[in-house]
């Protein structure tokens, strides 16, 4: 994986992060954000809301997948 490819999609992140809040999310959001996260590699991912410290987040776990450690 290249740090480009990563760089690049932080950046798509941080210019979307207001679709990440529940009350935007829609299907095709979700579909078009595991597409991104799928051409990073075989991940899992998450997305929510911890209302302990009210911010959204977007949690990318490889898995057990040493080789993207």
């Amino acid at each position: 994986m290249e740090t480009k490819e990563i760089s690049e999609f932080w950046e798509w992140v941080k210019n979307n992060i207001d679709h990440l809040a529940p009350q935007a999310m829609t299907n095709e959001f979700i579909d078009f954000l595991d597409e991104k996260i799928g051409k990073l590699g075989d991940f899992s991912w998450e997305i929510g809301f911890d209302q302990r410290v009210s911010k959204k987040f977007l949690t990318i776990s490889p898995e057990g997948y040493p080789e993207y450690y």
